[in-house]
């Protein structure tokens, strides 16, 4: 999860209509942090060994965010779209002009949405680019 996870989750925990059923991290000592956070435990799911893959199989989710580091971006992301399970997903998400072109792929062969969860990509002049 790092510093922009659990971010979000302080943010996620005081809205009354999300209800955070999973986590998965590859340090499995975030878990009381997180429950700290929530008021409750969440399962959990070591990101090692493919635990998102687990996740994504075993809980009926309605979206996952993602915020690992940039070089698993592309593979969580377009598994998740794959098992129908829309993205918002933090920056950096991709690292090349052929990484875009997959989430591209993947969107219009599953028609699952992503978001990037970066403000900034909204701005008039970066839309523009």
């Amino acid at each position: 999860m790092g510093y922009r996870g659990l971010r979000h989750l302080r943010m996620i925990a005081g809205r009354p209509d999300v209800e955070v059923i999973a986590v998965c991290d590859i340090r499995h000592d975030r878990l009381p942090h997180i429950t700290e956070i929530l008021g409750y435990s969440p399962k959990f799911y070591l990101t090692k060994d493919g635990g998102h893959r687990e996740m994504l199989e075993n809980e009926s989710v309605d979206a996952v965010l993602i915020y690992t580091p940039w070089q698993f971006h592309l593979q969580q992301t377009v598994e998740a779209m794959e098992c129908g399970v829309p993205v918002g997903l933090e920056v950096s998400g991709a690292i090349s002009l052929d990484e875009c072109w997959h989430y591209i792929n993947a969107y219009e062969t599953t028609g699952t949405p992503i978001m990037f969860l970066e403000n900034c990509c909204f701005r008039r002049d970066i839309m523009a680019v």
